[in-house]
């Protein structure tokens, strides 16, 4: 079984945000951000027995918002690296997405998926008596087509 634990990350714009801890029984914990999708820390027991931190973050709400350069446990964007200045095609049609790194676009460009919020959501498990129990939790965000000069849907 996970135990999620959702407690106060900070504030974005004077609005709350949430922080989810989800530990199994065996004490190991991955801390996730609804800002960005970030996983902001994952929490294992080395050979010695000793649990550590071994995701590379930060350890507050504000450093992400205000200078996640590294893109540290972030979902970037609808691609990740770098796009040449040119853009691409896609089923005939020419995109041309927004230029961030001099005559690049890198992880989405200058509004990538790291700076928006991505709704949470249970995820639930029937158990043997056919109560749901949480397992976990998925965060969901839709981009529309044109977004950024994107083509498509994107379903995160």
């Amino acid at each position: 079984m996970v135990e999620v634990i959702q407690d106060a990350a900070g504030r974005i714009d004077g609005q709350p945000v949430s922080r989810f801890t989800l530990r199994n029984a065996q004490g190991v914990e991955v801390v996730v951000l609804p800002w960005g999708a970030v996983i902001q820390s994952v929490r294992i027991p080395g050979r010695d027995g000793v649990f550590a931190n071994v995701a590379l973050g930060f350890a507050d709400l504000a450093t992400y918002v205000t200078g996640n350069i590294p893109f540290f446990g972030c979902v970037a964007g609808r691609y990740a690296n770098r796009l040449g200045g040119e853009g691409f095609e896609l089923d005939g049609v020419r995109y041309t997405p927004t230029l961030n790194m001099g005559t690049l676009t890198l992880h989405g460009g200058n509004r990538g998926f790291d700076t928006r919020f991505h709704a949470g959501d249970r995820i639930l498990l029937g158990d043997a008596d056919l109560r749901a129990a949480e397992i976990g939790r998925k965060q969901i965000l839709i981009v529309r087509h044109g977004n950024r000069s994107s083509g498509g849907i994107a379903r995160v």
